[in-house]
């Protein structure tokens, strides 16, 4: 196999894997958010106790509010 040819199929690979886990997609998005950009979106979400979680609990509070 050429090195053009296997360089593609890597690529290939890779997005196929990226497209058919879309939960840690999401989680992966959502740690690369700011703290308050997270307590907006629980705010939009309407999560109880979002003014006193970290960082990681109000990944977790949305997480689990959108697999609700």
């Amino acid at each position: 196999m050429a090195k053009a040819e296997l360089q593609k199929a890597i690529a290939e690979e890779r997005s196929s894997d990226r497209s058919s886990d879309k939960s840690a997609e999401d989680a992966d998005g959502l740690h690369s958010q700011t703290r308050d950009e997270l307590y907006e979106t629980a705010k939009d979400m309407e999560i109880s106790g979002r003014s006193t979680m970290k960082k990681d609990e109000l990944v977790e509070a949305i997480q689990q509010e959108e697999g609700a």
